[in-house]
């Protein structure tokens, strides 16, 4: 029975830790686009973008995938599981949610950024725009969402 039990609190110590774990990751996978999509605003290193654009989504597309869906379980079954804090979590996986909806608009300049065929000055005004709605969704639900998830810890 004790062992019983110990294994219990290890299972509900790691679907309380999850949250956490996959919010950083997918926050400094948005923080990584903001600073690694900055450096090509010069005209000296924007005619690298399309190339980096096209390595960079075939490696993290995956991994962020992979952490969305990771978050939206974790955050489901902490609001099963734990009554207490239900109403944090829940918020957080409406911030979650919520974070999904820019992602048509996203994936349309992502797909631009990568095109050979967009000329230098269109690509810029693509990338501006990506950069300003990158850092709008840090703000308006990454940051909220480390919260939600964190304050249930304390």
């Amino acid at each position: 029975m004790a062992l019983l039990d110990g294994a219990k609190s290890i299972l509900s110590s790691l679907v309380r830790i999850a949250p956490v774990a996959t919010t950083f990751s997918m926050t400094m996978c948005h923080l990584d686009q903001h600073f690694l999509f900055s450096s090509f605003r010069s005209p000296r290193t924007e005619s690298a973008l399309p190339s980096t654009m096209k390595s960079y989504l075939d490696g993290i597309l995956p991994f962020v995938v992979s952490l969305e869906f990771t978050s939206y379980a974790t955050l489901a079954a902490n609001i099963w599981f734990t009554r207490s804090a239900w109403g944090w979590y829940a918020g957080g996986l409406l911030l979650s949610i919520v974070h999904l909806f820019n992602a048509p608009y996203a994936w349309k300049l992502l797909s631009r950024l990568q095109s050979e065929e967009e000329d230098s000055l269109d690509r810029q005004g693509t990338l501006r725009a990506f950069l300003r709605m990158n850092l709008l969704r840090i703000l308006v639900t990454d940051v909220p969402l480390i919260v939600a998830v964190i304050v249930p810890l304390l």
